[in-house]
């Protein structure tokens, strides 16, 4: 996986944004951009340790795949730039009003787990594979996770604007289902509606780059799927 944002930071960058008086270093040398990343990376990294030292009867590789590492290339995968630029969203973060990303970690959380469930209901191999399911998820996260109102918030909320209804349709297009997730993502970062619309708008109305986005879309959930079936066998990511 290609470095983004902040592991893209020299070594003593690293040690004085990183070290005693890192939060000072921070202050001085981090672009806006990248204290948004770091936030969104501490607030993920926080999640490991309180999930390792848990006592719960579950695979721990698989729940912190879906979690942890997942919302990570995510997120950095749209909004966090790396060398090759390629990033659709990475205007997002230069652009921010609100530096304080760790909502954007629980939408991102959310948004995976929504997709982790959607998966499970027509993937018999993923489920028998995984073991274990959103709502196992959830109990896991409301037991360990300090935040888990807000995720499991998201969630409800990805749930009633995603999911098929009794009748059989869909409220959004699933195409739309990347845009909305953006959406709420663009919602945390500006405080202004219209520049909110106007970060939307530089997707939605450019066929071009809401077709990048549908296909990224489809294309990194295949691959997720891939991978945590090949990590709950021992095979390892590939």
């Amino acid at each position: 996986m290609e470095n983004k944002g902040i592991f893209r930071h020299s070594r003593l960058k690293t040690f004085f944004t990183n070290g005693f008086l890192g939060k000072l270093f921070r202050l001085i040398l981090f672009k806006k951009e990248d204290y948004i990343h770091f936030r969104f990376i501490n607030c993920l990294s926080g999640n490991i340790s309180k999930i390792q030292k848990s006592k719960g009867n579950f695979n721990k590789v698989i729940f912190l795949y879906w979690f942890v590492q997942l919302p990570r290339e995510l997120f950095e995968e749209l909004f966090v730039e790396g060398e090759s630029k390629s990033e659709i969203m990475n205007f997002a973060l230069k652009n921010a009003e609100n530096p304080k990303s760790e909502k954007c970690a629980y939408i991102t959380q959310a948004y995976i787990l929504w997709n982790y469930e959607n998966i499970l209901r027509s993937d018999t191999v993923l489920g028998s594979a995984m073991q274990n399911t959103v709502a196992d998820f959830e109990n896991i996260i409301k037991s360990n996770i300090a935040s888990a109102d807000e995720i499991i918030e998201y969630l409800n909320f990805f749930r009633h604007v995603f999911d098929v209804t009794d009748n059989g349709n869909a409220p959004v297009n699933p195409q739309d289902r990347i845009l909305i997730y953006i959406f709420e993502i663009c919602k945390i970062l500006y405080k202004d509606n219209n520049k909110i619309q106007e970060a939307l708008n530089k997707v939605d109305q450019n066929v071009r780059q809401k077709l990048i986005l549908n296909f990224f879309d489809v294309a990194f959930f295949a691959e997720a799927k891939k991978s945590a079936i090949n990590l709950a066998l021992g095979r390892g990511i590939r």
